[in-house]
């Protein structure tokens, strides 16, 4: 346009050739050619002036890249089609969430049944702490005070709720493959060695530290996996999961009690310790966490200090 002005010397003018119509190419018919099969037609030598400002070949750019419709004969810039191109794939990308692409029905409720199998495990068994009180007062510990008794289930507690932040992280970062092994053998350690316990000592570390950390990366991970395979409808995915625990606090006293004085507590804890293997084995088939969704980076410390996840932890583990 500035060179039409005469602004600029002729001799700075390239060429180019602007893309028009076919039916514009010749006004005499028998002169006319069939336009190449191309979409973009050249017919016309016009003259632009060499300019080196960058800002200006970008103002002239959807200038350059025009292209004709055959069908509507209507310009159509090539920098409009890919930028609708773009945005249609950003939404595609958007609806193609990886919690939204399941793997089906059937896949995700496994899940939580597996998850469920869990908690009845840990949290069932949490729950069911005041049994093992009671048995412990008046036969292994009968010399010990009952609030010193208590701290074996106390530690038990505190760490399957104060382990969950670490071990959420590392869930985040690696997945759920290697923290149900490892929860898995600790759990089934702690409660199996419980069976051969006598003292106070032996009670504290097998069932309040080692069965306690066990039953951390368990239920940690039983809850985490839920938002690797639900967007819509994890409310009810994770009510049915910590329905267990209350399934297991019913059902284990109503069995532990009367096994206690059939056939004692060595065979009652590992009666129990075997129904505890095939739930955590169930769970450990059917739990798997999506690589797609595992965290690259660890979580900002200023995340875990706000005010309101402090207050939502405290209040929960309270």
């Amino acid at each position: 346009m500035l060179a039409l002005l005469g602004l600029y010397p002729q001799q700075s003018r390239p060429t180019f050739q602007m893309p028009l119509p076919p039916n514009l190419t010749d006004e005499n018919p028998s002169n006319s050619t069939s336009p190449p099969p191309s979409s973009t037609i050249p017919v016309l030598n016009a003259e632009i002036p060499a300019i080196s400002s960058p800002s200006l070949h970008l103002h002239l750019l959807p200038l350059l890249s025009i292209q004709y419709n055959r069908s509507s004969m209507r310009p159509v810039s090539v920098a409009s089609r890919a930028t609708s191109s773009s945005i249609h794939q950003s939404n595609a990308d958007y609806v193609d969430t990886p919690a939204q692409a399941s793997e089906g029905l059937v896949r995700r409720w496994t899940v939580v049944a597996g998850s469920t199998a869990l908690i009845w495990a840990t949290y069932g068994l949490l729950a069911s702490n005041g049994v093992f009180l009671s048995y412990w007062s008046s036969n292994q510990l009968a010399d010990t005070p009952n609030s010193t008794v208590a701290w074996i289930n106390g530690v038990h507690l505190f760490l399957t709720w104060f382990l969950a932040l670490p071990i959420g992280i590392v869930f985040d970062k690696h997945g759920s493959n290697v923290l149900l092994i490892v929860g898995s053998i600790l759990y089934l350690a702690g409660i199996f060695g419980m069976a051969e316990s006598s003292r106070f000592w032996h009670f504290m570390t097998t069932y309040g530290i080692v069965a306690g950390v066990g039953s951390a990366i368990l239920s940690t991970v039983a809850v985490s996996v839920l938002g690797h395979w639900f967007d819509k409808g994890k409310g009810l995915a994770t009510g049915v999961v910590i329905l267990g625990g209350s399934l297991g606090g019913v059902v284990f006293p109503l069995t532990l009690r009367p096994l206690f004085g059939k056939i004692g507590w060595s065979w009652s804890i590992r009666a129990l310790a075997l129904f505890i293997t095939i739930l955590i084995g169930f769970g450990g088939l059917v739990v798997r966490s999506r690589a797609s969704l595992r965290r690259a980076q660890a979580i900002p410390v200023r995340t875990v200090l706000r005010p309101n996840f402090l207050l939502v932890t405290l209040g929960t583990g309270g």
